[in-house]
Protein backbone atom coordinates (compact mmCIF):
# COMPACT_ATOMS: atom_id res chain seq x y z
CA UNK A 1 0.00 0.00 0.00
CA UNK A 2 1.22 3.50 -0.88
CA UNK A 3 -0.35 6.80 0.66
CA UNK A 4 0.99 9.89 -1.22
CA UNK A 5 -0.76 12.84 1.44
CA UNK A 6 -0.36 16.76 1.05
CA UNK A 7 -1.90 19.73 1.20
CA UNK A 8 -3.70 19.13 -1.86
CA UNK A 9 -4.94 15.64 -1.47
CA UNK A 10 -4.70 12.48 -1.04
CA UNK A 11 -4.40 9.24 -2.88
CA UNK A 12 -4.29 5.90 -1.99
CA UNK A 13 -2.92 3.06 -4.12
CA UNK A 14 -3.11 -0.64 -3.11
CA UNK A 15 -1.99 -3.64 -5.31
CA UNK A 16 1.06 -5.63 -6.25
CA UNK A 17 3.44 -2.93 -6.76
CA UNK A 18 6.49 -2.33 -5.21
CA UNK A 19 7.86 1.00 -4.67
CA UNK A 20 10.43 0.61 -7.06
CA UNK A 21 11.41 1.58 -10.85
CA UNK A 22 10.02 -0.86 -11.95
CA UNK A 23 6.88 -1.71 -9.71
CA UNK A 24 5.91 1.69 -10.51
CA UNK A 25 6.64 2.56 -14.31
CA UNK A 26 8.77 5.23 -13.48
CA UNK A 27 10.58 4.70 -16.86
CA UNK A 28 12.71 1.91 -18.79
CA UNK A 29 11.90 -1.80 -18.46
CA UNK A 30 8.68 -2.39 -16.32
CA UNK A 31 6.88 -4.99 -14.44
CA UNK A 32 3.00 -6.47 -15.23
CA UNK A 33 1.23 -5.36 -11.93
CA UNK A 34 -2.27 -4.94 -10.88
CA UNK A 35 -3.71 -2.62 -8.76
CA UNK A 36 -6.12 0.18 -7.27
CA UNK A 37 -5.33 3.95 -7.34
CA UNK A 38 -8.24 6.02 -4.94
CA UNK A 39 -8.73 9.56 -4.49
CA UNK A 40 -9.63 10.11 -1.11
CA UNK A 41 -11.79 12.68 0.53
CA UNK A 42 -11.10 14.14 4.04
CA UNK A 43 -13.57 11.92 5.40
CA UNK A 44 -11.50 9.13 3.88
CA UNK A 45 -8.27 9.85 4.74
CA UNK A 46 -9.50 10.01 8.65
CA UNK A 47 -10.29 6.66 7.99
CA UNK A 48 -6.45 5.90 7.91
CA UNK A 49 -5.79 7.38 10.99
CA UNK A 50 -5.86 3.41 12.41
CA UNK A 51 -3.69 1.79 9.48
CA UNK A 52 -0.78 4.47 9.90
CA UNK A 53 -0.92 4.09 13.85
CA UNK A 54 -1.05 0.64 13.29
CA UNK A 55 2.00 1.13 11.18
CA UNK A 56 4.00 3.19 13.74
CA UNK A 57 5.85 6.25 13.33
CA UNK A 58 6.59 8.01 9.93
CA UNK A 59 10.42 7.93 8.73
CA UNK A 60 11.45 10.38 6.70
CA UNK A 61 13.44 9.53 3.22
CA UNK A 62 16.25 12.02 1.78
CA UNK A 63 17.87 11.37 -1.36
CA UNK A 64 20.99 12.25 0.22
CA UNK A 65 21.15 9.95 3.50
CA UNK A 66 20.18 6.47 4.02
CA UNK A 67 17.02 5.49 5.88
CA UNK A 68 17.27 4.22 9.02
CA UNK A 69 17.03 0.34 9.62
CA UNK A 70 16.89 -2.34 12.51
CA UNK A 71 18.32 -5.51 12.05
CA UNK A 72 15.33 -7.92 11.93
CA UNK A 73 15.39 -9.96 15.23
CA UNK A 74 15.79 -14.00 14.37
CA UNK A 75 13.36 -16.64 15.75
CA UNK A 76 15.11 -19.05 18.03
CA UNK A 77 14.57 -22.53 16.35
CA UNK A 78 12.65 -25.40 17.78
CA UNK A 79 14.20 -27.86 19.91
CA UNK A 80 14.62 -31.17 18.14
CA UNK A 81 15.45 -34.45 19.69
CA UNK A 82 17.66 -35.77 16.94
CA UNK A 83 18.82 -38.40 19.38
CA UNK A 84 14.94 -40.38 19.67
CA UNK A 85 14.29 -43.01 16.69
CA UNK A 86 10.84 -43.34 17.17
CA UNK A 87 8.48 -43.68 20.07
CA UNK A 88 5.68 -46.41 19.50
CA UNK A 89 2.74 -47.54 21.74
CA UNK A 90 0.59 -50.95 22.10
CA UNK A 91 -1.85 -51.24 23.90
CA UNK A 92 -0.22 -50.02 27.00
CA UNK A 93 3.21 -50.62 26.27
CA UNK A 94 5.29 -48.09 25.17
CA UNK A 95 8.70 -48.18 23.18
CA UNK A 96 10.89 -45.48 23.35
CA UNK A 97 13.88 -46.52 20.58
CA UNK A 98 16.99 -44.12 19.90
CA UNK A 99 18.96 -43.77 16.83
CA UNK A 100 22.10 -45.92 16.65
CA UNK A 101 25.21 -43.82 16.90
CA UNK A 102 23.66 -40.59 17.65
CA UNK A 103 24.69 -39.73 21.77
CA UNK A 104 21.98 -39.86 23.91
CA UNK A 105 21.70 -36.80 26.52
CA UNK A 106 23.13 -37.38 30.03
CA UNK A 107 19.85 -35.54 31.51
CA UNK A 108 17.41 -36.91 28.94
CA UNK A 109 14.08 -37.04 30.24
CA UNK A 110 11.01 -38.78 28.55
CA UNK A 111 7.87 -38.04 30.01
CA UNK A 112 4.19 -39.00 29.13
CA UNK A 113 1.72 -36.95 30.80
CA UNK A 114 -1.37 -38.96 32.34
CA UNK A 115 -4.74 -38.52 31.03
CA UNK A 116 -6.92 -36.47 33.72
CA UNK A 117 -9.14 -33.97 33.80
CA UNK A 118 -8.61 -32.62 36.96
CA UNK A 119 -5.82 -31.52 39.42
CA UNK A 120 -2.41 -30.34 38.25
CA UNK A 121 -0.50 -32.68 35.46
CA UNK A 122 1.02 -35.95 36.36
CA UNK A 123 3.56 -37.57 34.26
CA UNK A 124 4.59 -41.41 33.48
CA UNK A 125 8.42 -41.35 33.29
CA UNK A 126 9.52 -43.53 30.63
CA UNK A 127 13.35 -42.79 30.54
CA UNK A 128 15.18 -41.16 33.06
CA UNK A 129 18.79 -41.29 32.47
CA UNK A 130 20.85 -42.45 35.45
CA UNK A 131 24.39 -42.25 35.41
CA UNK A 132 25.44 -45.75 36.96
CA UNK A 133 23.06 -47.40 34.39
CA UNK A 134 23.55 -49.31 31.11
CA UNK A 135 22.50 -47.05 28.11
CA UNK A 136 20.28 -48.80 26.40
CA UNK A 137 18.87 -48.36 22.72
CA UNK A 138 15.53 -49.54 23.40
CA UNK A 139 13.33 -48.93 26.22
CA UNK A 140 9.76 -50.79 26.75
CA UNK A 141 7.50 -49.23 29.51
CA UNK A 142 4.46 -50.81 30.64
CA UNK A 143 2.35 -47.81 31.81
CA UNK A 144 0.67 -50.00 34.69
CA UNK A 145 4.07 -49.77 36.46
CA UNK A 146 5.93 -46.94 35.06
CA UNK A 147 7.00 -44.54 37.65
CA UNK A 148 5.24 -41.37 38.10
CA UNK A 149 6.35 -37.62 38.61
CA UNK A 150 4.38 -34.07 38.52
CA UNK A 151 5.55 -31.10 36.35
CA UNK A 152 8.99 -30.47 38.28
CA UNK A 153 9.90 -33.79 38.21
CA UNK A 154 9.05 -35.01 42.09
CA UNK A 155 8.53 -38.58 42.25
CA UNK A 156 4.75 -39.20 43.24
CA UNK A 157 3.60 -42.85 44.91
CA UNK A 158 2.90 -45.03 43.07
CA UNK A 159 -1.45 -45.54 42.72
CA UNK A 160 -3.86 -48.09 41.63
CA UNK A 161 -5.74 -47.06 38.43
CA UNK A 162 -9.47 -46.43 39.12
CA UNK A 163 -10.12 -46.20 34.76
CA UNK A 164 -8.46 -47.71 31.68
CA UNK A 165 -5.15 -46.48 31.03
CA UNK A 166 -4.87 -44.69 28.07
CA UNK A 167 -1.35 -43.65 26.43
CA UNK A 168 -1.07 -40.27 24.94
CA UNK A 169 -0.34 -38.81 21.62
CA UNK A 170 3.02 -37.08 22.46
CA UNK A 171 5.70 -37.91 24.79
CA UNK A 172 7.58 -34.69 26.37
CA UNK A 173 11.27 -34.81 26.04
CA UNK A 174 13.56 -32.24 28.40
CA UNK A 175 17.24 -32.59 28.11
CA UNK A 176 19.84 -29.98 28.09
CA UNK A 177 18.00 -26.94 29.29
CA UNK A 178 15.73 -27.98 26.17
CA UNK A 179 12.25 -28.98 25.43
CA UNK A 180 9.93 -30.82 22.85
CA UNK A 181 7.09 -32.32 22.00
CA UNK A 182 7.30 -35.72 20.57
CA UNK A 183 4.62 -37.76 18.15
CA UNK A 184 4.08 -41.57 19.30
CA UNK A 185 2.99 -44.15 16.67
CA UNK A 186 0.66 -46.32 17.58
CA UNK A 187 0.53 -50.03 15.72
CA UNK A 188 -2.70 -50.99 17.38
CA UNK A 189 -4.71 -48.09 15.72
CA UNK A 190 -8.18 -50.29 16.50
CA UNK A 191 -8.31 -50.20 20.28
CA UNK A 192 -6.31 -46.71 21.39
CA UNK A 193 -9.21 -44.66 20.25
CA UNK A 194 -11.65 -47.21 21.45
CA UNK A 195 -10.52 -46.38 25.40
CA UNK A 196 -10.52 -42.64 24.62
CA UNK A 197 -14.22 -42.54 23.98
CA UNK A 198 -15.58 -46.01 24.95
CA UNK A 199 -16.82 -46.61 21.91
CA UNK A 200 -16.27 -47.45 18.30
CA UNK A 201 -14.86 -44.41 16.37
CA UNK A 202 -15.73 -43.47 13.25
CA UNK A 203 -13.42 -43.12 10.46
CA UNK A 204 -13.45 -39.22 10.27
CA UNK A 205 -12.62 -39.22 14.00
CA UNK A 206 -9.58 -41.67 13.59
CA UNK A 207 -8.55 -39.45 11.00
CA UNK A 208 -8.72 -36.49 12.71
CA UNK A 209 -6.61 -38.34 16.09
CA UNK A 210 -4.25 -40.30 13.78
CA UNK A 211 -3.40 -37.53 11.55
CA UNK A 212 -4.19 -34.64 13.22
CA UNK A 213 -3.62 -35.10 16.75
CA UNK A 214 -7.24 -34.29 17.82
CA UNK A 215 -8.23 -36.50 20.60
CA UNK A 216 -12.25 -37.73 19.72
CA UNK A 217 -14.32 -35.95 22.09
CA UNK A 218 -17.66 -34.06 20.55
CA UNK A 219 -20.43 -36.29 19.60
CA UNK A 220 -19.87 -38.73 21.89
CA UNK A 221 -23.09 -40.81 21.35
CA UNK A 222 -23.89 -41.58 24.39
CA UNK A 223 -24.79 -38.49 26.11
CA UNK A 224 -21.44 -38.33 27.61
CA UNK A 225 -20.26 -34.41 28.70
CA UNK A 226 -16.78 -34.44 27.03
CA UNK A 227 -15.82 -32.09 29.73
CA UNK A 228 -14.33 -27.73 29.68
CA UNK A 229 -17.79 -27.04 29.72
CA UNK A 230 -18.82 -27.98 26.31
CA UNK A 231 -22.43 -30.06 26.16
CA UNK A 232 -22.04 -33.50 24.30
CA UNK A 233 -24.27 -34.99 21.78
CA UNK A 234 -27.86 -35.59 23.36
CA UNK A 235 -29.81 -38.61 21.95
CA UNK A 236 -33.33 -36.02 21.98
CA UNK A 237 -30.96 -34.02 19.32
CA UNK A 238 -32.11 -32.59 16.39
CA UNK A 239 -29.20 -34.48 13.96
CA UNK A 240 -27.77 -36.78 14.31
CA UNK A 241 -24.61 -36.00 11.67
CA UNK A 242 -22.71 -39.31 11.96
CA UNK A 243 -24.22 -40.99 8.76
CA UNK A 244 -24.21 -37.68 7.04
CA UNK A 245 -21.80 -38.30 4.45
CA UNK A 246 -21.59 -34.61 3.76
CA UNK A 247 -20.12 -34.23 7.11
CA UNK A 248 -17.83 -37.28 7.21
CA UNK A 249 -16.29 -35.56 4.17
CA UNK A 250 -15.82 -32.13 5.82
CA UNK A 251 -14.18 -33.39 8.62
CA UNK A 252 -11.79 -35.30 6.10
CA UNK A 253 -11.10 -31.83 4.61
CA UNK A 254 -9.86 -30.49 8.05
CA UNK A 255 -7.56 -33.32 8.35
CA UNK A 256 -5.93 -32.49 5.34
CA UNK A 257 -4.07 -29.37 7.06
CA UNK A 258 -2.74 -31.88 9.86
CA UNK A 259 -1.32 -34.15 7.17
CA UNK A 260 0.96 -31.51 5.07
CA UNK A 261 2.15 -30.21 8.91
CA UNK A 262 3.10 -33.76 9.93
CA UNK A 263 4.92 -33.66 6.72
CA UNK A 264 6.99 -30.54 7.28
CA UNK A 265 7.48 -31.38 10.62
CA UNK A 266 9.28 -34.49 9.49
CA UNK A 267 11.35 -33.43 6.40
CA UNK A 268 14.69 -32.46 8.74
CA UNK A 269 15.64 -36.13 7.49
CA UNK A 270 14.97 -38.90 5.36
CA UNK A 271 14.18 -41.55 7.52
CA UNK A 272 11.48 -39.56 9.52
CA UNK A 273 10.16 -38.42 6.28
CA UNK A 274 9.88 -41.99 5.40
CA UNK A 275 8.15 -43.15 8.41
CA UNK A 276 5.64 -40.15 8.38
CA UNK A 277 4.96 -40.59 4.63
CA UNK A 278 4.57 -44.70 4.85
CA UNK A 279 4.13 -45.25 8.83
CA UNK A 280 1.04 -46.81 10.19
CA UNK A 281 -0.66 -43.22 10.52
CA UNK A 282 0.80 -42.07 7.34
CA UNK A 283 -0.91 -40.58 4.31
CA UNK A 284 -0.05 -43.76 2.59
CA UNK A 285 -2.19 -46.08 5.54
CA UNK A 286 -4.69 -43.23 5.35
CA UNK A 287 -5.34 -43.78 1.39
CA UNK A 288 -5.15 -47.69 1.57
CA UNK A 289 -7.63 -47.60 4.12
CA UNK A 290 -10.00 -44.97 2.51
CA UNK A 291 -9.98 -47.61 -0.92
CA UNK A 292 -10.88 -50.42 1.47
CA UNK A 293 -13.79 -48.72 3.07
CA UNK A 294 -15.43 -49.50 0.11
CA UNK A 295 -15.28 -52.44 -0.29
CA UNK A 296 -16.46 -53.65 3.31
CA UNK A 297 -19.89 -52.42 5.09
CA UNK A 298 -20.09 -49.31 6.86
CA UNK A 299 -20.13 -49.39 10.87
CA UNK A 300 -23.11 -48.64 12.83
CA UNK A 301 -22.04 -44.83 13.37
CA UNK A 302 -20.25 -44.39 9.81
CA UNK A 303 -22.32 -43.08 6.36
CA UNK A 304 -22.25 -44.87 3.50
CA UNK A 305 -19.47 -44.87 1.16
CA UNK A 306 -19.29 -43.76 -2.25
CA UNK A 307 -16.82 -44.30 -5.08
CA UNK A 308 -16.94 -40.37 -5.78
CA UNK A 309 -16.32 -39.53 -1.97
CA UNK A 310 -13.34 -42.53 -2.11
CA UNK A 311 -12.02 -40.73 -5.42
CA UNK A 312 -12.50 -37.40 -3.22
CA UNK A 313 -10.72 -38.55 -0.79
CA UNK A 314 -7.72 -40.39 -2.89
CA UNK A 315 -7.52 -37.04 -4.77
CA UNK A 316 -7.38 -34.52 -1.65
CA UNK A 317 -4.23 -36.94 -0.27
CA UNK A 318 -2.43 -37.11 -3.41
CA UNK A 319 -3.18 -33.15 -4.19
CA UNK A 320 -1.50 -33.39 -0.42
CA UNK A 321 1.93 -35.25 -1.22
CA UNK A 322 2.45 -33.08 -4.21
CA UNK A 323 2.04 -30.24 -2.73
CA UNK A 324 4.21 -31.03 0.31
CA UNK A 325 7.06 -32.86 -2.13
CA UNK A 326 6.98 -29.01 -4.25
CA UNK A 327 8.15 -27.57 -1.21
CA UNK A 328 11.27 -29.17 -0.47
CA UNK A 329 14.29 -28.34 -2.86
CA UNK A 330 16.61 -31.43 -1.03
CA UNK A 331 15.81 -33.73 -3.90
CA UNK A 332 16.80 -36.78 -1.72
CA UNK A 333 13.93 -35.83 0.47
CA UNK A 334 11.75 -35.00 -2.55
CA UNK A 335 12.56 -39.13 -3.79
CA UNK A 336 10.80 -39.97 -0.66
CA UNK A 337 7.90 -39.12 -1.34
CA UNK A 338 7.56 -40.78 -5.50
CA UNK A 339 6.53 -44.07 -4.06
CA UNK A 340 3.99 -43.10 -2.23
CA UNK A 341 2.46 -40.34 -4.76
CA UNK A 342 2.71 -43.41 -7.53
CA UNK A 343 0.53 -45.91 -5.13
CA UNK A 344 -2.19 -43.22 -4.71
CA UNK A 345 -2.19 -42.76 -8.33
CA UNK A 346 -2.40 -46.52 -8.68
CA UNK A 347 -5.22 -46.76 -5.82
CA UNK A 348 -6.66 -43.99 -8.21
CA UNK A 349 -6.81 -45.83 -11.35
CA UNK A 350 -8.09 -49.54 -9.62
CA UNK A 351 -10.82 -47.14 -8.05
CA UNK A 352 -11.37 -45.45 -12.10
CA UNK A 353 -11.21 -49.09 -12.99
CA UNK A 354 -13.99 -50.74 -11.06
CA UNK A 355 -15.95 -47.35 -11.43
CA UNK A 356 -15.47 -45.75 -15.28
CA UNK A 357 -18.34 -43.17 -14.05
CA UNK A 358 -15.47 -41.41 -12.12
CA UNK A 359 -13.29 -41.00 -15.48
CA UNK A 360 -15.65 -38.21 -17.37
CA UNK A 361 -17.66 -35.48 -16.22
CA UNK A 362 -17.49 -32.61 -12.86
CA UNK A 363 -15.08 -35.25 -11.31
CA UNK A 364 -12.47 -35.83 -13.79
CA UNK A 365 -11.89 -32.70 -14.14
CA UNK A 366 -11.96 -31.42 -10.78
CA UNK A 367 -9.16 -34.15 -10.32
CA UNK A 368 -6.89 -33.55 -13.28
CA UNK A 369 -7.70 -29.86 -12.08
CA UNK A 370 -5.36 -30.54 -9.06
CA UNK A 371 -3.72 -33.54 -9.18
CA UNK A 372 -3.12 -33.97 -13.34
CA UNK A 373 -4.35 -35.69 -15.81
CA UNK A 374 -4.38 -39.72 -14.77
CA UNK A 375 -2.63 -42.08 -17.80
Amino acid sequence: MIILDGGVGCVLYAGSSNCTRRGLGLGGPTNWEAGFIYRLTPKHRRQLEPLLAFAGPATEVLPDQPPKTEMPTGEEEPAVPWFLSEVTAVGTEVTVSFREGVPIPGDLIVLMEVPSGVGDSIYWVLYRHAPQSELARKIVKELAACPRCDRDLVDLPAEESTGPIVPRVFVEVRWEGKHSMFPVRFDDKATLPLLLVGRKPTEGELIDYFLFGREPRDDGGDGVDPGDGVPGWKPDGPIDTRRILAYFIRRFVQAIPGIEAELQQASYSQTALDAALRGPTSPQELAERAFASLSRPSMPDEPEKTPTAIGFQLTEILAALLRSQAKLEDETLRACFTPVIGRCRELIGQLDEAHPELCDGPFRAYRDRFVGSMP
